[in-house]
């Protein structure tokens, strides 16, 4: 019987592992582009988590979003708002509340603060500023148009307005950068479905892309 030499034999182990680690890279690989959509962060609504580096690099930063999760309360989120008449693209935004939830924005005069309110609890402040904020001129203004629609907007026995209805099927989403962002608080509540996926990955232009897909892959 031939018998391999020990050379042979072992430059055959070599082939055979790397033809296995090719395998299992090249499965990984096609399974990522599965799941996740690349795509580049436009405008500045949601500074300074994404595009911070725009003003300095001209460079936008890129995210991967991940269509087959839809995300949680906290999440960024890409959703399609092409059909709608306030938006007519994508936009990337924060999940604020979903279904159930009742949010409000306020301003505390006595600490000059800026306070977003998710059932009756304060999730967010920001500082007063002498022109105050986009977001919180919006919201007032959406509140004012719909403070007759009791099934929209929550009121207490005192006829104060406690926030928002988000209904079922709802999200309620807003930019990080209040200054300038288009969101809910302009247009209230989108519909959960306009949830495209989740962003799982954000490469900054200062950043190796291909290294960071690899970290998130292995």
């Amino acid at each position: 019987m031939y018998k391999l030499s020990a050379f042979k034999l072992g430059l055959l182990r070599v082939i055979m592992m790397v033809i296995t680690v090719f395998a299992i890279v090249s499965i990984a690989v096609a399974g990522f582009f599965i799941v996740y959509i690349r795509t580049p962060v436009n405008g500045l609504s949601m500074l300074p988590t994404l595009n911070l580096e725009y003003e300095q690099m001209g460079e936008n930063d890129m995210v991967y979003i991940n269509r087959f999760n839809k995300g949680e309360v906290g999440d960024i989120v890409v959703l399609d708002l092409r059909k709608h008449p306030s938006f007519g693209d994508y936009a990337i935004k924060r999940l604020v509340a979903v279904e159930g939830d009742v949010v409000n924005i306020t301003f505390d005069a006595s600490a000059m603060q800026y306070h977003l309110i998710v059932n009756d609890k304060i999730v967010q402040s920001k500082p007063h500023k002498l022109f105050g904020y986009n977001t919180y001129s919006s919201f007032e203004q959406y509140i004012n148009n719909h403070k007759h629609d009791l099934t929209r907007v929550s009121v207490d026995e005192g006829d104060n307005v406690k926030g928002v209805i988000i209904k079922s099927g709802e999200i309620f989403v807003l930019g990080d950068n209040w200054e300038e962002s288009k969101d809910s608080s302009l247009v209230g509540p989108l519909n959960s479905n306009t949830i495209v996926g989740r962003v799982d990955i954000v490469v900054k232009p200062s950043q190796n892309e291909f290294f960071s897909i690899l970290k998130r892959i292995f």
